[in-house]
């Protein structure tokens, strides 16, 4: 029997454990990803740039703009591009938000879809809410209001977009209140930190500011910018009645915590046309997430074992002179790649990255659409 190839794979093997091994341990000495300081974080607080813009007609409110900060500085790409914009645009009255609160209301209470968050609409995320299209009165309001020509016209003018790339992928109305002593899981009083699947979102403050404490969306970036005006600790932005926050899903966001009292908002994920995109950045920006999990998971089997090292234990696979046994050294670059801090300003860098670059500017989107959707076969 010729055993020859057999020992090429062996030997080739153990080549790529050792080798493997001995990165490990020179970055222990040479980090491949540097250290980060703590002030790293804190030294963009004054990047974020915050104008206000009231309008001349009190009835249509006023503009609100946030700019989330640079944290990628070895990017070449323009910084801010548009998707770093965080707007807060009143897009309806108040009454016109009270009405379509009361109507929301009634039909919660009539099929219970705020009882408990519906993980079959959005699995990883789930909320208390119910799509508008399910509720025929809510759907007849906001079409008598023409909020959807309201709202993409104003995105499309903020990010630099046509209406007809504009869709609707999810609209719907969530329901947040604060938890009692005795409440269950079953009540949504806030959301965790995520990201939204298509590029843009929005939500609108259904009810009163005034009927709860707590809430508002807020933003991982913007978390250590000093406060002003809506922008309130933690990053946290809480609208007034009528006032949507408009944003790039992408950005890393949740809901605040209600504290006291109910929140109503009407939220929106908007699909933006796949030609004003760039192919591969959220491949990119996808990896790159990826990563700083596979490092946070590898920090945490390490401390599961006490910080004394890995296990070598690759018996199973080879034989002889090639089966690695003992304990490896725990290394500092584990820590350093897995640790929170580290964790934050990596995926924050990575975010920043995506930002940049996977919107197309203007003049690099094709003039004719239609004629690059068609598939010759």
């Amino acid at each position: 029997i010729n055993r020859q190839p057999q020992k090429h794979t062996t030997m080739l093997i153990e080549i790529i454990l050792w080798f493997a091994l001995f990165i490990d341990v020179l970055e222990s000495f040479s980090p491949l990803v540097p250290s980060i300081k703590s002030t790293s974080i804190s030294a963009t607080r004054n990047s974020v740039i915050l104008q206000a813009e009231p309008d001349g007609d009190d009835s249509s409110g006023s503009s609100t703009t946030f700019v989330l900060p640079a944290f990628n500085h070895t990017c070449s790409a323009k910084y801010p591009s548009p998707l770093h914009k965080i707007y807060v645009e009143t897009l309806m009255t108040r009454e016109e938000a009270s009405t379509c609160c009361s109507i929301s209301q009634e039909f919660a209470q009539e099929t219970g879809k705020w009882n408990a968050p519906d993980s079959a609409r959005h699995e990883s995320y789930a909320t208390c809410d119910f799509p508008v299209e399910d509720c025929e009165k809510l759907e007849a309001y906001l079409d008598e209001l023409g909020f959807a020509e309201k709202l993409f016209s104003k995105l499309g003018e903020l990010y630099t977009l046509k209406k007809q790339d504009l869709s609707f992928l999810d609209l719907f109305v969530a329901h947040y209140r604060a938890k009692g002593p005795d409440d269950d899981s079953s009540i949504m009083d806030r959301l965790e930190l995520h990201r939204d699947g298509p590029l843009l979102s929005f939500s609108l403050l259904l009810n009163s500011e005034d009927d709860f404490v707590g809430g508002g969306t807020f933003y991982d970036a913007l978390r250590d910018v000093e406060t002003c005006g809506v922008l309130h600790e933690g990053g946290v932005i809480r609208p007034n009645q009528g006032d949507a926050v408009l944003h790039c899903g992408k950005a890393l966001h949740g809901a605040d915590v209600v504290s006291k009292g109910e929140r109503t908002v009407l939220v929106g994920f908007i699909e933006v046309a796949k030609y004003c995109t760039r192919e591969g950045a959220m491949g990119r920006a996808c990896t790159d997430f990826g990563r700083m999990d596979v490092a946070a998971r590898r920090l945490q089997r390490q401390r599961k074992m006490g910080n004394k090292g890995w296990k070598m234990q690759n018996d199973k696979f080879l034989t002889g002179h090639s089966c690695l046994k003992g304990i490896a050294p725990a290394f500092d670059s584990v820590t350093r790649r897995g640790d929170e801090d580290s964790q934050r300003q990596f995926k924050l860098e990575a975010e920043d990255t995506l930002l940049r670059s996977i919107l197309l500017p203007e003049e690099e989107r094709p003039e004719d659409p239609l004629f690059h959707e068609v598939s010759i076969l």
